[in-house]
């Protein structure tokens, strides 16, 4: 996760067509981890240290795609209707509420 961000960070303006591998990666990672209903078994021991890495990737990446607009095509476009995945349904959720908490911190539109 600190390569990707690391990346993004570094390469914002360069990125082309990337966003929605990027979402991907951040549903499919939320969805592996508790709260989710699909979470895989973790030992307790390094759960908080993944989920905390994870939260910390998942600002700084959301930080940095927030002025992108075809990532918030992603997260939001008409497309998404009706069409989630069950599994997917909480982790996007999540992605969203961190979206939310971010979006007071963002300037301009």
């Amino acid at each position: 996760m600190k390569i990707l961000v690391m990346l993004v960070r570094e390469f914002s303006d360069l990125l082309d067509r990337c966003e929605q591998q990027v979402y991907n990666l951040l549903l499919t990672l939320h969805r592996l981890l508790p709260p989710s209903l699909s979470a895989q078994q973790i030992d307790q021991k390094h759960l908080s240290e993944i989920q905390q890495h994870l939260t910390n990737a998942t600002d700084v990446l959301i930080k940095a795609f927030l002025p992108n607009k075809v990532f918030i095509e992603t997260l939001t476009g008409s497309e998404k209707v009706g069409v989630v995945r069950d599994e997917d349904s909480f982790p996007e959720l999540q992605i969203l509420l961190r979206v939310l908490d971010n979006l007071p911190q963002m300037e301009g539109n």
